[in-house]
């Protein structure tokens, strides 16, 4: 699924800060996130370990420099650290590892479970929600078509008794007999 999907899903169905209008959970791929910090850095002379400087400033550094390129799973809370320049920043909830396609159901059921927090499940207890939310999708599915289906033709016309349906492996008794 594509990453803006997956970030629209989440902004429509997890909500946004009302004051910033920032999602309250968005995906990122963690080398494209910078940050303005602020603390003591270190200069070296390129390939080597030769100090240059020591100097106290704010800078604009990669935020997951600690992480291999991945998808993050962030979200947004209040800042509390001194060193970042912001009301609000976002903290990362989960990273994806080596996964390079996101789904989403899986995104939704880590957030259920993120903000749900319950004791551990076991797997079939993880099997039985998911065979739940299985029947719950079949459920609205059934209302939406039934009360789609009475405004289709071929549909309304069936129900009345004005056209059938014949198997495409059918045979018509009488044409046996006669032969």
């Amino acid at each position: 699924m594509d990453l803006h999907l997956i970030n629209q899903k989440l902004r429509d169905q997890w909500g946004i800060d009302v004051a910033s209008d920032l999602p309250n959970f968005r995906i990122v791929w963690s080398p494209d996130e910078l940050e303005y910090r602020t603390g003591l850095f270190q200069d070296f002379v390129p390939g080597t370990n030769i100090l240059i400087r020591s100097v106290n400033e704010t800078r604009l550094v990669k935020k997951y420099n600690y992480l291999d390129p991945q998808y993050v799973l962030e979200q947004l809370r209040p800042n509390s650290n001194l060193e970042i320049h912001s009301r609000l920043s976002y903290e990362p909830v989960w990273c994806f590892g080596d996964q390079k396609q996101l789904v989403w159901r899986a995104i939704e059921l880590l957030l259920h479970f993120l903000r749900n927090p319950r004791k551990p499940f076991t797997e079939q207890q993880l099997v039985g929600l998911e065979q739940e939310q299985i029947e719950e999708d079949e459920r609205l599915m059934d209302e939406l078509l039934e009360g789609q289906m009475k405004f289709d033709p071929s549909y309304s016309a069936y129900k009345d008794g004005d056209l059938i349906f014949v198997p495409s492996n059918y045979e018509r008794n009488n044409d046996k007999e006669s032969k």
